[in-house]
């Protein structure tokens, strides 16, 4: 290849690594998640209605839950996920309508001591590589539930719009997406809407969304160390191509 195109090539890949991450679908993770949040029970059935925790969330010892969530439909709920480096925790919070009066309520869950409960509740992933996000819609039906809408709505990514910013239900199916081209070491937010429409008679996980990050072998690399590799091509070629002046 002549070398003044490749380094192009080269210059131009490097400005496309420091693009904002994007959605991979029909993606799922394939350890553990290392952090975890799900919103369940959407036909307020009893039971918990927002799950925060590590991998397992099914493990009481393993999450912190809220149970006072009204699940309004239709509705769209703002949320928010959020990994705090700084403080060593998950933050979870949801907004419903109280049933009298007629007005927003936030709900926020927070799991203190991340770091170490990971390292002493799924010590598999401890030390991997935390490259992605899974995203996970299960919309299904039986005899008392049969949902019409339940979806998430106007996602941000730490507050940008990702190349996805809409994630829809299937019924009858569970579906998955990932994030990816960011290390989630270095704490993330994930905002938007749950749109919600229909009747959702049971509870439990019947219909439930799904939120963990952890790791997938070969998923793409944070902008920076795609840089890093890119930029140690570029100044080969540089190389070359100053001994080929000399």
């Amino acid at each position: 290849m002549n070398h003044k195109i490749f380094l192009g090539v080269v210059l131009a890949t490097t400005a496309a690594a420091a693009e904002a991450q994007f959605v991979v679908a029909d993606t799922t993770l394939t350890s553990q998640n290392a952090g975890a949040n799900r919103f369940r029970n959407f036909g307020n059935a009893g039971g918990g209605d927002n799950y925060l925790g590590v991998n397992g969330l099914g493990d009481s010892n393993n999450r912190v839950e809220d149970s006072s969530i009204h699940w309004t439909k239709p509705y769209s709920h703002a949320f928010s996920f959020v990994y705090d480096v700084a403080n060593d925790r998950l933050i979870s919070e949801v907004t419903y309508l109280a049933a009298v009066p007629d007005a927003p309520i936030t709900s926020t869950l927070v799991y203190s001591n991340f770091l170490s409960n990971v390292a002493n509740r799924v010590p598999s992933v401890a030390n991997l590589d935390w490259n992605a996000l899974q995203i996970s819609l299960t919309m299904a039906s039986d005899g008392n539930s049969t949902p019409a809408q339940f979806n998430l709505r106007n996602v941000k990514f730490n507050g940008s719009n990702l190349n996805v910013t809409d994630f829809f239900g299937v019924l009858g199916q569970t579906k998955d997406w990932t994030i990816q081209g960011y290390n989630f070491r270095n704490g993330f937010s994930l905002t938007g809407t749950i749109e919600l429409d229909g009747a959702f008679g049971s509870g439990g996980d019947l219909n439930a969304i799904n939120l963990g990050f952890g790791n997938i072998p070969g998923a793409v690399p944070e902008p920076f160390t795609m840089g890093l590799g890119i930029a140690a091509a570029g100044a080969f070629v540089r190389r070359r191509l100053k001994s080929k002046n000399l």
